[in-house]
């Protein structure tokens, strides 16, 4: 009898491998291709398609009956090239006039400075099992928006790549330098007509597993990292070299600065409470800085307004404490790993916080959106902590 058992054990579970080997993913990309092409005059486009497949009622409910595009009309140009729904008896429906609405993106709710975003939202329609949306769009950058053409892309997605085509377009004589991490495969690269290209190819790209406790970074996950400019691929140091990161108070700064610390003598103290207030005190806005164009109000707007993203409220503090004869920098955060002088670009700041040095002691790290209970530079372990003042030697 127990031989009889233990041969139906293992029947039902080969039986239960069997069918975990049948199960599909939620949805398959069949295609998908990013394509960014920088022109000479500093404009760029971004050139964004896929075709992808639906297996189940939980990919077009709750994954993919949407696209979203995040753009800045005062400087960007988009245009949908194809949206379009292929069922599974193979009739083709075109997405309607009403399933494209332009929204504020929901960082922007409540942030004056930046509610000219708009976020296109485009709803696929007649979806179901087994059908194939093709989806195409353009978006056209001017030239200035963002210190160069950059990028830190990740290239796995949540479900299923059968092949990803990622290519980049430099005039001739632009300087470019990229990097790339997790992927094996190297770029081909074809000069034509005044231009190169550099284009990756890559195969049966898995789904990125859906995992707890991973770096926030994704460092497993394969990347690619870019900068290219006409000039320069100075990113970092473009970046850095505007207005906001002069750092000046106003008559206003100083006056809230000299209120906030009047009973304090100490210097260190000072530092933590003016940081108590810009942290605290004032709004912070969730604004990406790829959604920004990189830029950032001078301390000045940034107190009147009573809010900012982590970068400008960075400027804040530094600013005040600055009001005080504290010496104070705002810095970037970026992953170690994906660093490199040729690469740093704003493209891979994480966060923002202020260096703070005060006599006696070692520099402390402050972050400008919360408060601490200790110095933040035990918590940059892997990371690499550049200097944002204007016409400083980036590391």
């Amino acid at each position: 009898m127990s031989n009889k058992i233990f041969l139906l054990t293992i029947i039902l579970f080969a039986g239960y491998a069997a069918v975990a080997q049948e199960v599909k993913s939620d949805a398959v990309y069949q295609e998908q291709t990013k394509e960014y092409t920088l022109n000479k005059d500093g404009s760029w486009t971004y050139h964004y398609s896929h075709k992808l497949l639906i297996n189940t009622y939980f990919a077009f409910h709750n994954l993919y009956g949407e696209d979203f595009i995040v753009y800045d009309p005062a400087y960007q140009k988009l245009k949908v090239n194809n949206s379009v729904t292929t069922m599974a008896d193979g009739k083709q429906v075109a997405t309607p006039e009403n399933a494209y609405n332009e929204l504020l993106p929901g960082f922007a709710a409540n942030v004056p400075a930046w509610n000219r975003l708009r976020e296109m939202v485009v709803t696929h329609t007649a979806l179901e099992r087994g059908a194939t949306i093709d989806f195409d769009y353009l978006l056209t950058t001017v030239k200035g928006y963002t210190p160069a053409l950059m990028g830190n892309e990740l290239l796995m997605m949540n479900s299923p790549v059968k092949k990803l085509t990622f290519i980049i377009h430099v005039p001739s004589g632009a300087v470019f330098n990229y990097g790339q991490f997790n992927v094996a495969t190297t770029p081909s690269i074809v000069k034509y007509g005044g231009r190169t290209t550099y284009t990756w190819t890559i195969f049966d790209l898995p789904a990125a597993l859906r995992e707890d406790f991973r770096p926030k970074e994704m460092q497993n996950r394969p990347r690619i990292v870019f900068v290219a400019s006409p000039k320069s691929t100075e990113g970092m140091a473009t970046f850095a070299s505007a207005e906001a990161f002069k750092c000046e108070a106003s008559p206003a700064i100083k006056d809230e600065a000299n209120s906030a610390v009047k009973y304090t003598d100490k210097p260190l103290l000072k530092a933590l409470k003016l940081q108590e207030i810009v942290a605290n005190e004032m709004n912070t806005w969730l604004v990406p800085l790829q959604n920004s164009g990189y830029k950032l109000r001078n301390a000045s707007a940034i107190f009147q307004s009573n809010g900012g993203t982590e970068a400008e409220k960075a400027v804040l503090l530094t600013a005040m404490l600055r009001s005080q004869n504290i010496q104070a920098e705002p810095v970037a955060i970026i992953p170690e790993n994906f660093y490199s002088k040729k690469l740093a670009s704003p493209a891979l700041i994480e966060h923002t916080l202020v260096k703070v040095s005060i006599q006696g002691i070692d520099p402390i790290y402050i972050s400008p959106i919360a408060t601490d209970q200790q110095d933040l530079r035990y918590t940059l372990g892997g990371k690499r902590v550049i200097s944002l003042i204007p016409g400083k030697v980036q590391p």
